[in-house]
């Protein structure tokens, strides 16, 4: 029955590619929910202060995924921000893919996304929300956290491939970028630009 491996992480972190990758490397399937709620029209509204996002009818969209779980035998790859909306007992494993923040904040300001919505995803990756959300759903003994930063693609594939079968190597609450930001002691004028900007 557990033949899904959920990708999650904040916007920016490298989701689409990787999950993309991962398929092919599995002889899986890919599915990108934020594509699928589209192209089914799974949503029940549209949020027009949010780049016209697609809030999804969740209870639809678990629906079609079940249906879609249950009409494959082969490894299933999802990814997206309802990834864990994902019924427990069809999940393997969740991946929840990390960033520097500093990292992050960069690629953001590379597609041209408003400063406000960098500032809400550069916080939620440096406050671990995809991690505890998705630890909410499937409990820690589910999910493995990777540090993407500075890695290529195939190294990424790599370390997730041996964290589905090694998870006390990539087991939850290794990465802090709060502390690790705070050890190279710019911490306090990192967290001062983005109050600043925030006002």
């Amino acid at each position: 029955m557990r033949k899904v491996i959920i990708i999650d992480g904040t916007p920016g972190t490298g989701k689409t590619t990787i999950a993309k990758k991962l398929a092919e490397q599995l002889e899986g399937i890919h599915i990108d929910i934020s594509e699928l709620v589209e192209r089914e029209k799974l949503y029940k509204r549209i949020d027009y202060e949010r780049s016209r996002a697609k809030i999804a009818d969740e209870k639809q969209l678990i629906k079609r995924l079940v249906e879609i779980i249950e009409e494959t035998n082969k490894p299933l790859i999802i990814e997206g921000h309802y990834a864990e909306i994902v019924p427990k007992k069809y999940v393997k494993c969740a991946i929840i893919l990390r960033l520097d923040p500093r990292e992050l904040e960069k690629r953001l300001e590379l597609r041209k996304w408003p400063k406000k919505k960098i500032i809400e995803n550069v916080q939620a990756e440096l406050l671990d929300s995809c991690l505890i959300k998705t630890i909410e759903a499937y409990g820690k003994d589910k999910v493995r956290e990777i540090d993407t930063t500075g890695k290529s693609v195939l190294e990424v594939i790599s370390e997730i491939i041996d964290a589905l079968e090694n998870s006390n190597k990539f087991k939850p609450g290794k990465i802090n970028w709060i502390e690790k930001i705070r050890k190279e002691g710019v911490l306090e004028r990192y967290l001062t630009k983005f109050s600043a900007t925030n006002t």
